[in-house]
């Protein structure tokens, strides 16, 4: 998204991982002992900027990594997340219930392994490890954690399930792969996708009959609408302003 309007040249990609919450405007909370960010170059070059960067972050005593390949640290994250986003929301339960039950533990390796597979089917070299590395990592986070997505729908707000699992949906079908759990995911949080702010648009003409696959990722308003039309990550896509008829702006993702 940024590459797009600064150029490339002037965007690394990131990874933070960190359990936070909004406390109120202006104080965050930190949930989780971890707090590590990673970024490198899109190009995979260590550059001279990106070895500055990471001095200065490690001078200031900030956990940092730099990657040798951000976009597999980005996929990397998106393979967790969509399992974790996916099964704290729909259950309501934190990670240490969901872990620890057989039944809700296959669920939730079923997600992620979907979401890999589509990566790994898209050309990404991510590794087939990944799924099991995360459930590693997963056993060994603070069991009371929740993922943002399940805090945001019991709290009414609009949900990330379009960028999460309904991205893993939409590919798989673009790719002709089946990804039923993802596919149960949306279907199941759909209701509560736009929370409890904003009814449901007249999306693809279709409204709350639209199907996973057609997920908003933006209510309307008197701004316009934001239109998702991709799955992949924000790096690697960006937002064409088009005219709408109400000559509002209306923003449409497409792969850059």
């Amino acid at each position: 998204m940024l590459s797009s309007i600064v150029g490339c040249r002037h965007v690394m990609g990131g990874v933070a991982e960190i359990s936070a919450r909004i406390v109120e405007p202006g104080c965050l909370e930190r949930i989780s002992e971890r707090k590590l960010i990673q970024f490198g170059e899109m190009n995979r070059q260590q550059s001279a900027r990106a070895q500055s960067l990471h001095g200065a972050l490690i001078e200031a005593g900030i956990e940092t990594e730099l990657s040798e390949d951000i976009n597999v640290t980005i996929w990397n994250k998106f393979v967790f997340l969509t399992g974790l986003s996916a099964m704290t929301a729909l259950t309501g339960h934190p990670v240490g219930r969901l872990r620890e039950d057989p039944d809700t533990r296959e669920l939730l390796e079923q997600i992620m392994n979907e979401a890999l597979r589509v990566a790994q089917a898209s050309g990404v070299p991510i590794g087939d490890a990944v799924v099991a590395e995360r459930l590693q990592f997963i056993d060994g986070l603070p069991a009371q954690i929740r993922a943002s997505m399940a805090i945001d729908r019991a709290a009414g707000r609009q949900l990330e399930l379009p960028w999460l699992s309904g991205a893993v949906v939409r590919k798989g079908t673009e790719l002709g792969l089946p990804t039923p759990a993802n596919r149960f995911v949306c279907q199941a949080l759909k209701l509560d996708a736009m929370g409890v702010r904003h009814s449901w648009p007249a999306w693809s003409g279709n409204g709350p009959q639209a199907t996973c696959s057609e997920l908003p990722t933006r209510p309307h308003s008197d701004f316009g609408t934001w239109v998702r039309s991709d799955y992949l990550p924000p790096y690697w896509s960006h937002w064409e302003r088009v005219a709408s008829p109400a000559r509002r702006p209306v923003f449409q993702l497409s792969v850059g």
